[in-house]
């Protein structure tokens, strides 16, 4: 996937985003989001090409998930973020295998 990423989502915030904090850690929580950034992952050792997630949050927070959920959420923000940031909610889900999950909830 090619990299898509706000305008405000600085070459320091790229940086951060190597230590960010897990989505999980949010869960039934709001973040004021204020940019974002989606991109691939330099291949692991088998070659495998992980996309990942990274949610700017108005205090400097970077968040990070490599939910396919929450990416293909993330690809209508840029958009949506160009009037302000947004208040979104992470929700949890549970599978039918029993496997949480989560979705973000614009507020």
């Amino acid at each position: 996937m090619e990299k898509i990423k706000t305008a405000n989502f600085t070459a320091k915030d790229e940086f951060n985003a190597t230590s960010a904090t897990p989505i999980k850690a949010v869960k039934n929580s709001v973040i004021r989001v204020t940019d974002i950034m989606i991109k691939d992952k330099l291949p692991d050792e088998n070659g495998k090409v992980e996309t990942v997630g990274f949610l700017k949050a108005e205090d400097g927070t970077i968040y990070a998930t490599i939910s396919v959920t929450v990416i293909e959420q993330m690809l209508s923000l840029p958009e949506l973020l160009r009037d302000g940031a947004l208040d979104i909610l992470v929700v949890p889900k549970t599978a039918s295998g029993g496997r949480e999950y989560f979705v973000l909830e614009l507020q």
